[in-house]
């Protein structure tokens, strides 16, 4: 590999990673955008180098078998990767890789993945490492761009004006029943709901289609620019490219928001709700895949990365978190460039790829049991997501789990950035946990930070116990009564004694003071002894 393509790796890799708290080894989180909801967390970052040489190339698709994941590429086929370690991902199988596949649909143990030119393939997948070409399905030539699953009914949308609807009895050996001819345009999306079929054309709105009749698809409505649950003034926003369906809801994946509609009458859709009602309408960008985890829809918007949004209350929608990526140009400008997001699948972790070829792997930031701790953080370090074990202390390092998550440490080894130094000691003195700082000396008392952790003194003071004699002097620096090894006493009068020897003219005068100070006090002894043998006369006399 040539420098100019190695710098252009590490700085895409850089982009994504940029940030204060970017971790050692690929080993720990990058925080998002801040939320007190619903915190993201990316932890890798998977990538084929051969895709940044075609931008706009890249992966189309994505879904999650056990623990392995299939990616729909633009030119390299199939990639089958290992996710079991989630922060280190790995390529185990290439398969067809002269081929675009499309889009990828799950259904037991069989993979349908449609593709340009191609049709539609029919892997049986039971064994993730050993996929089984069951059929290959080309009717007319047709290039097939998405493919949907329902019951025993399979809808293959041309990549142009239509779809062909197929019976899945044998879900291997698929029959036509019917195709359906229209002149909207390129398919982006498509979705069976009971026996009401809807198509997203992009910038030609939708439409809704009955099959109840298999043999004859009847339009029902077409929802174009005019319809009246839409923004009049901003038409641009009424373009569709993408369905999700929750609780007999669609959800309409748009330009810079989405709405819900009430589809239970499919004759008269009403609107729910829209992003635009809590004014969340901003940008160009597309939504390209939604999905909802409980009170929550994750997207993908094709220039912003990933996008989360409270929908508990479809009247008010209101955002709680993202996670943006962004590469440079081939100038290092970071500002402007953001790749179409594709594609992700969300379970205990989530995989958003894009097209220029990454796999951006996130914790969602699930926590099934209230401890403070991600499920999937939990998860890559041998912890129980349903266990509260937020207050223990695995590894002794004076950290528990949850400051361990909090702290984006180890929670199973006691020097994260192996430089010597207990995780608890460098959180406790302020220092990086995360990063190689042991022979540093943040002080300047001349200790490295790993001595001052093995002697137990303070990394941030010069001299810890307070007696005025520098660490690196002190024969004791944690206690101020043995700054040399001696007692203080002793010191006391040894430098009484120095000061005495150096001041010979002190010594003299108080020589002499005490040599007065007996002299008069022997004549105050014997004018005393006098007066008192002169008073004993006296009284005798009388």
């Amino acid at each position: 590999m040539d420098s100019k393509r190695q710098l252009m790796i590490f700085l895409l890799c850089l982009s994504v990673l940029n940030s204060p708290n970017s971790i050692i080894d690929g080993s720990g989180f990058v925080e998002s955008a801040s939320s007190d909801l619903l915190p993201l967390y990316h932890l890798a970052l998977w990538n084929d180098t051969r895709f940044y040489e075609q931008a706009w190339g890249g992966f189309n698709d994505i879904v999650l078998v056990d623990s392995y994941v299939i990616i729909a590429t633009n030119s390299l086929g199939l990639l089958i990767l290992d996710v079991s370690n989630p922060i280190k991902p790995e390529l185990v199988q290439e398969l067809h890789s002269n081929i675009t596949f499309t889009d990828l649909t799950l259904t037991n143990d069989l993979l349908y993945a449609s593709a340009e030119d191609e049709g539609l393939f029919i892997f049986d997948i039971s064994n993730p490492l050993n996929f089984i070409l069951e059929n290959k399905f080309l009717p007319h030539t047709r290039s097939f761009s998405h493919f949907y699953f329902q019951d025993d009914l399979g809808f293959a949308a041309w990549d142009q004006d239509g779809f062909t609807l197929l019976n899945l009895s044998f879900p291997t050996e698929p029959a036509i029943l019917s195709e359906y001819n229209s002149t909207l345009g390129s398919v982006y999306d498509i979705i069976s709901i009971q026996n009401n079929l809807f198509i997203a054309y992009g910038t030609n709105g939708f439409e809704s289609v009955n099959v109840s009749d298999s043999l004859n698809p009847t339009q029902i409505n077409y929802y174009n620019q005019t319809a009246p649950f839409w923004d009049d003034e901003k038409s641009w926003r009424n373009q569709v490219f993408s369905f999700f369906t929750h609780e007999n809801s669609l959800f309409l994946g748009k330009k810079g928001e989405f709405d819900i509609l009430d589809i239970s009458n499919p004759l008269s859709i009403e609107l729910l709700g829209s992003t635009r009602f809590s004014k969340l309408t901003y940008g160009y960008d597309e939504f390209t895949k939604m999905q909802v985890v409980g009170n929550y829809l994750y997207s993908s918007r094709s220039g912003d990365g990933l996008t989360v949004y409270d929908i508990s209350n479809y009247s008010s929608i209101f955002y709680t978190s993202s996670l943006y990526f962004q590469y440079p140009y081939s100038d290092g400008d970071y500002s402007s460039f953001r790749p179409f997001q594709k594609s992700f699948v969300l379970t205990d972790y989530l995989f958003l790829v894009d097209s220029i070829g990454m796999m951006n792997i996130i914790d969602p930031g699930f926590d099934t049991d209230s401890d403070g701790m991600t499920d999937g953080w939990e998860r890559i370090y041998g912890l129980d997501p349903s266990t509260i074990d937020g207050n223990m202390d695995l590894d002794a390092d004076g950290l528990t789990n949850y400051w361990e998550f909090q702290n984006h440490t180890y929670p199973n080894r006691w020097d994260s950035d192996r430089d010597g130094m207990a995780d608890g000691w460098e959180v406790f003195y302020d220092l990086n946990p995360l990063l190689d700082d042991g022979s540093l000396d943040f002080d300047n008392d001349t200790l490295l930070n790993r001595w001052e952790y093995g002697n137990g003194t303070n990394p941030l003071v010069a001299d810890t116990d307070g007696d005025w004699i520098p660490d690196q002097w002190d024969a004791d620096p944690l206690s101020a009564w043995y700054p040399w090894g001696f007692g203080l006493p002793v010191i006391a009068i040894l430098a009484l004694f120095l000061l005495l020897r150096m001041n010979q003219v002190l010594i003299e005068d108080l020589q002499i003071q005490w040599h007065l100070l007996r002299h008069k006090n022997t004549a105050l002894t014997k004018i005393q002894n006098f007066t008192l043998r002169m008073g004993r006369y006296i009284f005798s006399r009388q």
